[in-house]
């Protein structure tokens, strides 16, 4: 039986891998051809900030609605944000100025952000979806309460970069703590991990339930809206994707009753991640997470 769980485990682990690479070749398109060389206006909506740098998926020109392009601006746009930039649109240009490492264009080509505008952001407007909506009220909530360093408390909560300034970036540096800074897994595994086991705890009360043992599959149902929520307000980063969907899987483990089956799990989440995202497979985020939770499930087996 264990000769077969370790062949199963080998068979998993070789078969993510290769959808992850058929994936990549399937989508290696550099998309299509430009022929905006002047200048010219463009619309769209932000789906990542940071203080210097947004991404835009355009709306038009018409020809490259669903395009997402880079504009390099400190202009303040939230994500979920309107805004019309007006530049020219070059290719996204790979670098590689230290080798060994991935051009940080080249993930983002397989992100699907093949272009760059090169001009500035003439108008921006609030973003009108509810998850936007309800990410400016947290926002408008923070700024409002006079707490010390809002702009960290609205990184770590709602994944709003757009504050956070040189001076505290650099700190956060110099002590190896920048990842904090970025919604990731560890902070999808603490809200979703605090809302299960409260929800365990509070159905135990029901003795029906506890003698069942129902109180941690309805728990675990219970956790999973809430980890979606948190993913999406957060800003839906694609660190945060791929944790939320580690949980979702884990916590259908639970109610299955497939929980024993870690390993299984593991590797379901990370077929169900290379299918969506398949340039995941280079990224060392995805390589060092699922490698260290796998010492970590072994570890615990042996």
């Amino acid at each position: 039986r264990h000769d077969l769980v370790r062949i199963s485990a080998i068979a998993l682990l070789a078969a993510f891998f290769l959808a992850g690479m058929l994936r990549v070749s399937l989508t290696g398109s550099e998309g299509p051809p430009v022929a905006y060389t002047g200048s010219a206006l463009y619309a769209g909506t932000v789906v990542e900030s940071s203080r210097t740098t947004k991404i835009v998926r355009l709306d038009s020109p018409a020809v490259l609605r669903g395009i997402k392009a880079i504009i390099r601006s400190e202009e303040r746009a939230r994500i979920g944000d309107a805004i019309v930039a007006s530049g020219t649109l070059q290719e996204l240009a790979l670098t590689f100025k230290n080798p060994g490492r991935i051009s940080w264009a080249w993930i983002k080509k397989r992100e699907g952000t093949l272009y760059e505008i090169r001009g500035n952001i003439i108008s921006v407007r609030d973003a009108p979806g509810v998850i936007e909506r309800i990410r400016r009220y947290c926002a408008d909530r923070i700024d409002a309460s006079g707490a010390e360093h809002l702009s960290v408390i609205k990184a770590l909560t709602i994944g709003d970069t757009t504050d956070l300034d040189d001076a505290v970036k650099d700190l956060f540096l110099r002590t190896g703590t920048t990842h904090i800074l970025s919604i990731s897994g560890s902070h999808l595994a603490v809200v979703t991990a605090l809302v299960f086991f409260l929800a365990t705890f509070l159905l135990r009360i029901n003795p029906r339930l506890r003698l069942r043992g129902a109180d941690r599959k309805y728990a675990a149902l219970v956790a999973i809206p809430f980890a979606t929520a948190f993913m999406l307000i957060s800003g839906s980063s694609l660190p945060a994707v791929r944790a939320t969907i580690m949980a979702v899987i884990y916590m259908l483990a639970i109610v299955f009753d497939r929980s024993r089956h870690i390993e299984n799990g593991l590797f379901l989440s990370a077929l169900a991640i290379l299918i969506i995202y398949p340039f995941s497979l280079f990224s060392p985020s995805f390589q060092l997470t699922f490698l260290s939770v796998l010492f970590i499930i072994l570890t615990n087996k042996a």
